[in-house]
């Protein structure tokens, strides 16, 4: 798909060819695509091979379409069969993540959890904070003192794009774009160039990810960080003109999910 998302028709009808409505996971598109793929396959048609192949490729890409929707957190459309769909309608160009203003302006949104971070000081040696409002180039923290947001840094979180990971241990990590991803979004939004360097910092930022939830004791962030390098590997692993599509739609949901104060145990997704 290149840097080109799906159009509405076509997810329509991919939703209609695996018979779902509005998935909510990766495992319930796989196994609406197994059930069907296991009827049709050419093996086990081989009197209609030419025909099980076609179809089974129908289903293969339908498959395809179904996860791209949903990494990249869109609202689903309704499914219809390819009779219902005579419109054609134009493939959208993949945008940016959209931010809201304080996200350009500080990386912060209210409710992040951050802590000070000053020359000399250990951050993880500071107290934690909950970021309340943000305006103009100040952060109000939720004890009524302010700060400039270089002298924040975000703690206690899981990054949906890679999987990395801050303690401090806390209930409820929120699900936010880690600083390296933001700053890899923004050569990614100016370059196809960025796409492989971005790949390998996310597959490195993974294994981080990996060894501090378990330090943590968070098995959660620890899958999560799993599922984000078999991500990455899988990415890698497309043709080259797809990688960078597929990338600005994992960064499209890690917004969703920052602005929609998500965190890691509402089962949102990483």
């Amino acid at each position: 798909m290149a840097s080109r998302a799906p159009s509405y028709p076509q997810i329509a009808r991919a939703q209609w060819l695996l018979g779902l409505d509005a998935p909510e996971s990766q495992e319930e598109i796989r196994r609406a695509w197994k059930e069907r793929v296991a009827r049709t396959h050419p093996d086990r048609n081989a009197e209609r091979a030419n025909a099980a192949t076609r179809v089974t490729a129908a289903f293969n890409q339908a498959r395809e379409l179904c996860e791209w929707w949903l990494e990249a957190g869109e609202a689903w459309p309704k499914p219809m069969a390819p009779e219902a769909l005579r419109e054609a309608e134009p493939e959208r160009v993949v945008r940016p993540p959209a931010r809201t203003p304080e996200q350009n302006r500080s990386s912060f949104r209210p409710g992040d959890h951050v802590v000070r971070s000053l020359p000399g000081r250990e951050p993880a040696n500071e107290p934690l904070h909950t970021v309340r409002v943000l305006s103009d180039d100040r952060v109000e923290l939720e004890d009524g003192t302010f700060a400039a947001p270089a002298e924040l840094a975000p703690v206690a979180y899981g990054c949906p794009v890679c999987g990395l990971c801050s303690g401090p241990a806390v209930e409820r990590p929120a699900l936010r774009p880690c600083p390296p991803c933001l700053a890899e979004l923004v050569q990614l939004e100016r370059s196809e160039r960025a796409v492989e360097p971005a790949l390998r910092g996310i597959r490195s930022r993974a294994r981080a990810g990996r060894a501090t939830a378990a330090e943590l004791g968070d098995s959660g962030l620890e899958e999560a960080a799993r599922e984000r390098f078999r991500w990455a590997e899988g990415v890698a692993r497309r043709p080259r003109e797809e990688r960078r599509g597929r990338m600005l739609a994992a960064y499209a949901h890690a917004y969703a999910l920052w602005a929609s104060g998500s965190t890691a145990r509402d089962g949102a997704g990483v």
